[in-house]
């Protein structure tokens, strides 16, 4: 009999900043694509891309565009709103718990500084929009398990 974890699915995803300091940065851009947790291999449709405009336009380092080349312009033309761009990611990580796991079945956060950099600033954006649970915490992944890639 399969681990409960080890029937989740696996949400890798990523963001890109205009800041390094997660009590200040904004997100700008959100992706992610989901493994099956049985196989580890991509789910069909399992792919999650959206551009986020900032809350504050002013709250940039120059460094961060340049490296990310997420500009101004580009945040204008392709961005959505931050509340907006939260919903949609949880409306889409949501098709992907399984059910009759512990937990909810919420798939396992991964990706690169999930713990120290990605995480805490997705929580933080999400108590800004009141998408957060009463914990302070994002409601996307099971808030008891990340894997640092």
């Amino acid at each position: 009999m399969a681990m409960p974890y080890q029937c989740r699915n696996y949400a890798i995803w990523d963001t890109e900043t205009w800041d390094l300091d997660t009590s200040k940065l904004e997100i700008v851009e959100i992706a992610c694509v989901v493994l099956n947790g049985e196989t580890l291999e991509p789910i069909e449709g399992g792919e999650f891309q959206s551009y986020m405009k900032p809350k504050d336009w002013n709250n940039f380092i120059k460094k961060a565009i340049e490296v990310n080349k997420i500009t101004h312009d580009l945040l204008k033309e392709k961005g959505r709103d931050r509340k907006d761009v939260l919903l949609a990611f949880g409306t889409f990580l949501n098709q992907f718990k399984v059910k009759g796991i512990p937990f909810g079945g919420a798939p396992i956060s991964c990706g690169k500084n999930q713990i120290a950099f990605d995480t805490p600033a997705l929580d933080r954006i999400c108590r800004e929009e009141g998408l957060a649970d009463k914990n302070g915490k994002n409601k996307f992944f099971d808030n008891k398990i990340a894997i640092d890639l």
